[in-house]
């Protein structure tokens, strides 16, 4: 059954990927020059050797088409006050023109995002409601005509968020081996202690502080590289945005070939499903990318689950042995500790709850009721 994991949002809530006026004429800038310019020779060979789509072009001559597309957005300008007056408006325009030719594949990526399947999950995308169909096919069209300078570097704009990102997930995998280790050792410790009280091989309090206070310092790095991450410009931002992003170039050309034999048979009714059958199935991106994410999602909860399972053992050893240290030192930290459970899907969290059993943490937020 597919499930959502903790980065569904992105999937669903398309205003979470928006980025600011000057990344996208940034972009915008660097699309409009390989188009006039052509790319450079060693452009085309770094395309095809980092696994483009297509070898780019060699030439440098620029083309007609780009040449009149610049003139009609900056050509107005020349009318005002002197040369400088028209060097200086002529930028504005420039910019003004990069900006909406960006913005116009920022919102086709948009309106198309929630009506296709994504690498992010296996979820079903939205059916189209009557009278979206126009809005869709036509941000599908813009992304095939638009969009082709992004296909030559996609590959490589892929690969650069991916190695962004992977320290972080690499991390989360880590401090969940950790703290399932820091959990045994505080856990045995405290066993040690209730039946070993006297004893001088029984462990201090101290020794079990401080293994709790690894196990915590563990948790709270987590927490802050995944808050930090998920703003705009972080690494787990940009690999989102270039999972929706890739996962809307491989399905635009299906989504016009779709609509397109709907119109040609005829059909007044709205496109109930867009895309039934997952496309995306066999290929190894998505599977590959799906997995790392429901993996990445379940270590989360893992980490915030021993977090308060921690503050619970604190509570009971001070209640049997009135020692408030542990308690002090894992109270749980809502400004600081990770806190992911409350926003995932029930049905992602169902076989964690049974796995955690007893002590999966009964709060009102808990999704799972």
């Amino acid at each position: 059954m597919a499930t959502a994991n903790l980065f569904d949002d992105y999937r669903t809530d398309v205003s979470k990927l928006h980025v600011s006026y000057y990344r996208r004429t940034g972009a915008a800038f660097r699309d409009a020059r390989k188009r006039i310019f052509g790319r450079s020779k060693k452009a085309g060979v770094a395309s095809i050797a980092g696994g483009g789509f297509e070898a780019a072009t060699t030439l440098v001559v620029p083309t007609m088409a780009a040449v009149g597309e610049f003139m009609a957005g900056g050509a107005v300008c020349a009318a005002l006050a002197g040369p400088w007056g028209a060097i200086g408006a002529g930028l504005v325009g420039l910019g003004a023109l990069a900006y909406s030719q960006k913005t116009d594949r920022e919102t086709a990526h948009r309106k198309l995002q929630p009506y296709v399947w994504s690498l992010i999950d296996d979820q079903k995308p939205e059916s189209i409601l009557e009278g979206k169909e126009k809005e869709v096919f036509n941000a599908a069209l813009t992304l095939l005509s638009d969009g082709h300078s992004q296909i030559h570097g996609i590959h490589s704009k892929f690969e650069s968020n991916k190695q962004m990102v992977t320290p972080f997930f690499n991390e989360v995998s880590k401090v969940q081996q950790d703290n399932s280790r820091f959990l045994h050792e505080i856990w045995n410790g405290m066993a040690r202690i209730w039946d070993m009280r006297g004893s001088a091989a029984a462990p201090t309090l101290n020794q079990i502080n401080q293994v709790a206070v690894k196990m915590r310092s563990g948790n709270q790095k987590v927490a802050q590289q995944w808050r930090a991450g998920q703003g705009s410009g972080g690494v787990i931002f940009n690999y989102m945005r270039r999972l929706v992003h890739v996962g809307n170039y491989l399905q635009s050309g299906q989504v016009v070939s779709h609509m397109l034999q709907t119109k040609m048979a005829n059909s007044s009714s709205p496109t109930p499903a867009l895309l039934e059958v997952d496309p995306l199935t066999n290929y190894p991106l998505a599977a590959t990318s799906r997995e790392v994410l429901n993996e990445v999602s379940s270590a989360l909860i893992h980490i915030e689950m021993y977090a308060r399972i921690l503050q619970d053992w604190g509570d009971r050893l001070y209640d049997r042995l009135g020692d408030s240290k542990l308690q002090r030192t894992v109270r749980f930290d809502d400004s600081k500790d990770l806190e992911v459970i409350s926003g995932s899907h029930a049905a992602f969290l169902a076989p964690l709850k049974t796995k955690f059993g007893a002590n999966w943490f009964e709060e009102s937020t808990d999704p799972t009721g």
